[in-house]
């Protein structure tokens, strides 16, 4: 799953997620739950997590994240609104 907790510096949120089938890099996006079109930009990685500067604590956010690798870019993996640091 897709999950949102506390960074270590403050106002940092980290995602996380489980390794994705044959994924070589991952992209990133975060919208508040409230305005949900108003996306961060994408962010990619080669890790299974991403710090995040702003988040809210306690205000739900939404926060898919997509696979690439070998076959090529797969769909936005949505994970339920989830809540920030």
């Amino acid at each position: 799953g897709v999950r949102l907790v506390r960074g270590k510096l403050s106002g940092q949120a980290v995602a996380r997620c489980n390794r994705i089938g044959q994924a070589n890099a991952y992209q990133w996006r975060l919208a508040p739950a409230t305005a949900p079109t108003q996306w961060s930009p994408v962010v990619t990685t080669f890790a299974g997590n991403q710090p995040f500067e702003g988040p809210v604590p306690f205000t739900s956010y939404i926060l898919p994240v997509c696979a690439v690798g070998t076959p090529g870019v797969g769909d936005w993996c949505g994970a339920p609104p989830t809540r920030g640091g």
